[in-house]
């Protein structure tokens, strides 16, 4: 009967993640950047924008497409279709992950997917960034879901692998290949730790898949526009940070959301261990994760001359999750289902869980006005016809969804009215109704 219990609080912390972030992601509309991909997109053409940012922005090509795609069709829901398709994506990801790990059910890995990405969307540090904003929702969280995807074809890779298996693995590698830095780094850092961890003494298929992989992130880290934005993005800052303190700082800032993984617990009790690993062995692999972990933190200080953008934590926050799973997986499994208290434990960590949804849910309403009123004023915007002065509202809090620059006067003459085709001269009201 308790099990029972902890089975549909589990299914009920995917239900109440739903709750908000369906209705937020409804109402979901552009915000910073989105308008100045949708700009060159209708400028340049969808695949002539690829090549307009390898030259002139970025190499990352799997990142640049994934931006651009929510602006090929001009639909007033394109916010809603990207969180969907990068909420599905990642969903799937996850499931063939465990799948391929673990031994759980198909039911237990659906229900254990989505509660994963309900604590991930609760606690991650990038907050609106990552929930909802297109530019960074709909490429990091499908560039983290082809690592996950990636990973769980690796570990089956042998002698009998078929081209099938083969050219989607290539694939793979393609779209890695040409995602941010940070990813292509967990990728290689992740096959070291799987092989370590696993004991595959064949380095072949780790040597041939770099290979491949390295083919791609040359195309990635050559792009002339690397250049421009490095240089861009590493202007001298009114604080500037030193490399050490870049490191330290991350450290810091990613205690909390390792401490908040204990609540994965519930979901690490439900399977039991298939692989027996050597003590040695899972040292080593979690201070090779410890070393990714600084030389990422190293990237992001080269690239921003300080310890990157809230969003760059999410592959960290997802690596550390799954790791911590199957840590908490051996403490259930050897120590803590001895005990009494095990299944109360669960289910506390459980409601704790759904608690922390309650004050989502609570700003949801508030992130719906807001949607209203910055659609409002891009139909007025747009509406507005040459030499007109345009009286620009300013819009309220956005509360879950991300306003970044929604109200500040050099965004709005550079990348906002540009979007629209308006040239116009504007004034920024003082308030708003």
């Amino acid at each position: 009967m308790t099990n029972k219990i902890i089975n549909i609080l589990i299914i009920s912390v995917g239900i109440v993640f739903l709750c908000w972030y369906l209705p937020v992601a409804f109402y979901n509309v552009f915000a910073c950047d989105d308008y100045w991909f949708g700009t060159n997109v209708r400028i340049n053409g969808f695949w002539n924008n690829q090549l307009f940012y390898w030259h002139n922005w970025e190499g990352s090509y799997t990142h640049t497409f994934l931006a651009s795609l929510p602006h090929v069709v001009q639909y007033a829901r394109m916010p809603l279709i990207g969180n969907m398709f990068s909420l599905l994506l990642f969903y799937v990801s996850i499931y063939l992950f465990l799948k391929t790990y673990t031994n759980l059910t198909n039911l237990r890995c659906l229900s254990n997917s989505l509660f994963l990405i309900a604590f991930l969307y609760l606690c991650t540090k990038g907050n609106s960034e990552i929930r909802f904003w297109i530019c960074a929702n709909v490429t990091y969280v499908s560039e983290m879901s082809f690592l996950l995807f990636f990973f769980s074809l690796y570990h089956n890779l042998n002698k009998e692998s078929s081209y099938k298996k083969w050219s989607l693995l290539i694939l793979l590698l393609f779209l890695i290949g040409g995602s941010k830095l940070t990813f292509i780094l967990y990728a290689v850092s992740g096959m070291v730790m799987h092989d370590v961890l696993f004991e595959r003494i064949e380095y072949k298929y780790f040597i041939i898949t770099s290979l491949i992989l390295s083919v791609f992130v040359i195309l990635n880290i050559s792009a002339p526009g690397n250049y421009i934005r490095i240089g861009e993005e590493t202007m001298p800052k009114d604080e500037q940070m030193t490399l050490l303190g870049s490191i330290f700082y991350r450290i810091i800032e990613m205690k909390p959301f390792i401490i908040s993984t204990l609540f994965l617990l519930p979901i690490a009790a439900h399977w039991k261990p298939q692989y027996s690993f050597n003590e040695k062995r899972v040292g080593i692999t979690l201070t090779i994760f410890f070393v990714t972990f600084i030389i990422d933190s190293i990237i992001m200080y080269l690239c921003f001359n300080d310890s990157g953008p809230l969003r760059v934590y999410f592959v960290a926050e997802v690596c550390v999750s799954i790791i911590v799973l199957f840590i908490l997986n051996h403490l259930y499994t050897s120590v803590l289902y001895k005990y009494k208290f095990e299944s109360s434990l669960l289910i506390l960590l459980i409601i704790m869980i759904l608690a922390s949804d309650v004050p989502m849910i609570l700003q949801v309403p508030d992130s719906i006005e807001y949607s209203k009123k910055a659609r409002e004023r891009d139909e007025y915007v747009a509406s507005c016809v040459d030499d007109e002065i345009i009286k620009i509202t300013p819009l309220p809090d956005s509360h879950l969804m991300l306003s970044y620059f929604s109200n500040d006067e050099i965004w709005l003459e550079r990348i906002y009215l540009p979007y629209f085709q308006k040239r116009n001269k504007f004034i920024l009201m003082e308030s708003f109704k």
